[in-house]
């Protein structure tokens, strides 16, 4: 899917605490924002630390315009 580069999109969910490990624990959530981490001044460990519960969040609605 593409959308133009002004486009509006809005996602609606249900979001609950999860059971999912820590950020740190998570080999493909590190591959993905380790560097980002990093860069903010954080360890995968005291940004695991400071954003310690993990949400999931299940899409229920979309809307673009």
């Amino acid at each position: 899917m593409h959308l133009p580069a002004d486009a509006v999109v809005i996602v609606s969910g249900r979001a609950a605490v999860s059971d999912d490990p820590p950020a740190h624990e998570l080999p493909r959530y590190l591959d993905k924002y380790g560097e980002l981490i990093e860069r903010n001044g954080w360890t995968p460990e005291s940004f695991a630390a400071d954003y310690s519960v993990p949400v999931r969040i299940r899409p229920t609605g979309l809307r673009g315009f």
